[in-house]
């Protein structure tokens, strides 16, 4: 996460430089119309939200400054640990790597210019002290972050709760009238819709409407969307706020003009009048992520003193937006700066740099070769994964648990690799020669409470973007006595591994984070996906060396389902419930729902409701459950009897009730994979609050896909850990309904 932060305060210095440089424009602008110093900004947008730098020839940054202070932090750090005790000495003489296919160190070591260890020791502190400083700093900008996030989210949801009562106008396309509006605004991203207060005369519609859709048209909303994320990413830079601030007055500046320019007679009065009452009366607070302006008194006076610019003027700004937009958005090339690329800090270009010591990239093709060890060990490669011609150096740095990997080219980083020692979080990275040309084959191969999940992508970059040439994906499970067990082909399984292997053959690891594949690539002494996962079954299966990988899959199939016994089904006239209880389905945001109250006879009823701008999605139903049998004390199964639709309407029927537009839906949750609802006959589970998933044979061990639709999200990582609510789950999607008092 540093090195996130790292990342975002380079990006941030240098669209400091930017917005400065974009102000001066903005002043050579202020006769031009003002759509030319909105479109500036952009530049600016950029530079904020882009990790990946472009050269031109007329570009104003120069390249490699975005990552200076990356690089000081990093330094820090190598000075940091060279001071601890036991770390080696690099103050010795030459250094000289013997293996001609690794790294060759630098023949001198730095000069020290006379440093006393009492003042290598207050340095030493200086970085420790450094390193804590950098630690709070990430911290406290991951809680601004969130902090803004969730303002946004609250702000959205408070808005369209006031907006709950609003009325389409007749005869206009997604424009909406709602009461207790003084300003006009522009809400939501891909169908966008303009609400206007209820009491606009008629009169002034047309303005209004005109400038709202002007926004539309030319995608303003989502403009302002990125700017907001630019502003929640770098909350801590004043000039950023600033920028938007700004970016938002141009932008509505640009919009009157456009009002101005097309009505076609001298409106201005008309107009600054409409903006004036506008003006005035209480405000409802739109929050960041509607589309509205609070700036009235400015556009008024601006309205006022607008005149028609010259054509020479408009072509004169057009030509230096472009350039200037060019410029700002660039980096100056390594080649077109007079220099050879990245500089580091001891003055030497293009190094690798690695515990403490400087370490030049030999020029090499990679072999195809299966060594299994860190790269630390056998050095990183000179690559070209961006198939131009132009080599790429590679820089590992791995703080804490964390590992990246940067791809740089003339001294530019083009694309970088991300992994950590954190389970959820590995990632395995190999550079893979075919046919001599260079590519990244990615690996991250998942399991969990006996559910696989395995892929690998093979790909190159081109102008340092992921271009795919190859993937494959392959899920299983072997919980084969669990009535929600799923596929288990041993043919495709071992066509997937085979199919790997044959990319792993001809490639070279650059990282590892993934503690069981890097342990079984080191017992194998190769770089072979080996399953290991099938010798962890001592006494229940055991490889047998001699036969291939599909036989050995096919026996430990039949011998894990001799040895997993299913539980014995006891018939039962009820369910396990005192009283009816009520459930729900539902997405994470809430943004749509299925409530379901489920009887102790098997009998229930529920509602099916979505919402999506105007359009309402509704299906009531009611239905029966029978055939109850306890599997174990904590859960039962049971089949559908009969599921009846109560909507009123056929399956996808629209209609209009109280101005709303409804659509007839299925009832999500009780659908099977097509889609369809359920027919009788299908297969459920109840489980009750006292249901478990941490060890094998427990009620959810492997029911992943279902209790993960939980809000609450139990883990099960310690045996005491419970489901803590009733739950139902539709084994023919994996669904679950789950009752909310925990």
């Amino acid at each position: 996460m540093r090195g996130l932060f790292l990342m975002v305060l380079s990006m941030s210095g240098t669209a400091s430089l930017v917005i400065l440089l974009v102000l001066l424009f903005r002043l050579f602008l202020r006769k031009a119309p003002r759509v030319f110093s909105y479109a500036l900004w952009a530049a600016v947008l950029f530079r904020l939200l882009c990790p990946v730098t472009v050269e031109s020839p007329v570009g104003i940054i120069p390249s490699g400054m975005p990552v200076l202070l990356e690089q000081r932090l990093e330094v820090a750090d190598r000075l940091s640990v060279a001071d601890r005790p036991g770390a080696p000495d690099t103050s010795g003489a030459s250094n000289i790597s013997r293996d001609p296919d690794t790294l060759a160190v630098a023949e001198e070591a730095p000069d020290t210019g006379g440093i006393t260890n009492s003042q290598k020791g207050r340095a030493a502190q200086s970085v420790t002290s450094l390193a804590g400083l950098l630690a709070i700093a990430t911290s406290v900008w991951l809680c601004g972050a969130a902090g803004l996030l969730l303002y946004s989210l609250i702000s959205l949801f408070q808005l369209q709760r006031r907006l709950l009562g609003a009325t389409p106008l007749a005869g206009e396309r997604q424009v909406w009238l709602a009461d207790h509006l003084s300003s006009p605004f522009v809400l939501g991203l891909f169908r966008p819709r303009i609400f206007l207060p209820s009491d606009l005369p008629k009169e002034e519609r047309r303005y209004i409407l005109f400038h709202e859709r002007t926004h539309i048209r030319r995608l303003d909303p989502c403009f302002r969307a990125l700017a907001w994320l630019a502003a929640v990413i770098h909350w801590f830079n004043p000039l950023v706020w600033l920028a938007f601030y700004l970016a938002g007055k141009d932008m509505e500046i640009s919009c009157d003009e456009a009002v101005l320019r097309n009505i076609g007679r001298d409106i201005r009065a008309d107009y600054s009048s409409t903006l004036l009452r506008l003006s005035t009366g209480k405000r409802l607070p739109i929050g960041p992520l509607a589309f509205g302006d609070s700036r009235l008194q400015s556009r008024i006076k601006h309205v006022l003193h607008y005149k028609k610019p010259a054509l020479w003027v408009i072509n004169l700004a057009l030509i230096t937006v472009l350039a200037a937009g060019t410029a700002l958005a660039t980096d100056r090339g390594a080649k077109m700066a007079g220099g050879s690329g990245r500089i580091g800090l001891d003055g030497q270009n293009g190094q690798h740099e690695q515990n403490g010591q400087s370490q030049s990239l030999r020029p090499s093709t990679p072999a195809s070769s299966n060594a299994g060890g860190p790269p630390s060990e056998k050095g990183l490669p000179e690559t070209d994964v961006n198939h131009n011609g132009i080599p790429e150096t590679l820089r590992l740095s791995e703080t804490g648990n964390e590992l990246s990997l940067d791809f740089q080219e003339n001294g530019t980083k083009i694309w970088s690799a991300w992994g950590s020692r954190a389970p959820s979080e590995w990632n395995a990275l190999f550079l893979c020669t075919l046919d001599g040309e260079d590519y990244l084959l990615r690996y991250r191969p998942t399991m969990y409470q006996g559910n696989f999940s395995y892929g690998y992508e093979l790909f190159f970059l081109k102008d340092g973007v992921e271009t795919t040439v190859q993937q494959k994906n392959i899920s299983f499970d072997t919980n084969f006595s669990a009535p929600f067990h799923g596929t288990f082909d041993p043919i495709a399984i071992s066509v997937f591994v085979d199919e790997l292997n044959g990319l792993l053959a001809h490639s070279v690891q650059l990282f590892n984070t993934h503690a069981d594949l890097q342990a079984a690539f080191d017992q194998a002494g190769t770089l072979t996906e080996t399953l290991w996962w099938l010798d962890d079954f001592e006494g229940i299966f055991t490889r047998d060396p001699s036969k291939s990988m599909s036989e050995n899959l096919q026996d430990f199939q039949a011998a894990m389902t001799r040895a997993q016994t299913p539980a014995v089904p006891v018939k039962t006239d009820s369910l396990p419930l005192n009283h009816p209880v009520e459930m729900e389905f539902l997405s994470g945001a809430g943004a749509w729902r299925t409530t379901l109250t489920l009887s102790p006879d098997g009998s229930f009823a529920g509602e099916y409701t979505d919402s999506d701008a105007d359009v309402q999605y509704i299906c009531r139903f009611h239905g029966s459950f029978g055939d109850f049998a306890r599997l174990t004390d904590a859960s039962w199964s049971l089949t559908l009897k009969e599921l009846v639709l109560d909507t009123g309407h056929p399956l996808g029927e629209e209609w209009r009730e109280n101005g709303i537009r409804y659509i007839s839906s299925g009832p999500y949750g009780l659908d099977g994979p097509d889609g369809a609802p359920l027919e009788p006959g299908s297969a459920f589970l109840l489980y009750t609050p006292e249901a478990t998933g941490y060890a094998p044979g427990t009620e959810l061990y492997g029911a992943l896909p279902f209790w993960t639709w939980w809000p609450g999200r139990r883990q099960f990582i310690d045996a005491g850990d419970q489901l803590g609510c009733y739950g139902l789950h539709n084994l023919a999607t994996g669904y679950g309904f789950f009752s909310p008092d925990a």
